[in-house]
């Protein structure tokens, strides 16, 4: 089945614009649909210093399904660079298939549609630092932050099981991996997830 806003096939450099609410809405909707908890990927990874760039970092720990959204998204070269400054929430391979299930897309027809993949990373990027003692404890609420979307934001909190996890619009995720998040990748950090965090954009 093919959703309203999917390409029937590849597109010719599509503008990156904030797609309409319902395309995200429909996403959301698909999502909750899901169902059944994603298998985490074995991350071997060091605290600190963990690779010269955000995307060496995320070669380095395995992330090969993020690495085709960041090369579909045009980000590479954003993600190489050694002077910015963010937090990539950076879903695990298990993470990106149940995506494209849940779009019910193949997964070369879903990178195929730039626009998308480049909101996604726009929206599991946040342009501060922000390492895990930075979140709330349990039972103390949630940070929010901002996200490379403007006006979109994300709610750093910590689960009723003593996890840490992230807030979206439609869905969590919530960091995994022994040790798979406090990444340091030049100036910015990793933390691998268990999701793929969906956007949606503000209502007009």
């Amino acid at each position: 089945m093919r959703l309203p806003w999917a390409p029937a096939g590849p597109t010719s450099s599509p503008q990156v614009n904030m797609p309409a609410a319902r395309t995200w809405l429909a996403l959301g909707c698909l999502l909750a649909l899901a169902s059944g908890a994603l298998a985490e990927d074995t991350v071997s990874a060091a605290a600190a210093k963990y690779g010269p760039t955000v995307y060496d970092c995320l070669r380095k720990a395995g992330l090969t399904s993020l690495i085709k959204i960041v090369d579909a998204a045009g980000m590479k070269s954003y993600f190489s660079t050694t002077y910015q400054i963010n937090s990539l929430f950076a879903p695990n391979n298990a993470a990106v298939a149940q995506l494209y299930r849940t779009l019910q897309l193949p997964e070369q027809t879903a990178l195929a549609n730039k626009r998308l993949m480049l909101q996604l990373l726009k929206y599991n990027t946040i342009p501060y630092v922000r390492r895990t003692p930075y979140w709330p404890t349990k039972g103390n609420g949630f940070k929010k932050q901002k996200t490379l979307i403007p006006g979109m934001m994300l709610r750093l909190y910590t689960t009723s099981a003593g996890r840490l996890a992230v807030s979206g619009f439609a869905n969590n995720a919530t960091l995994i991996g022994k040790p798979g998040y406090n990444l340091v990748c030049a100036r910015s950090v990793v933390h691998v997830t268990d999701g793929v965090l969906l956007p949606i954009e503000p209502a007009m």
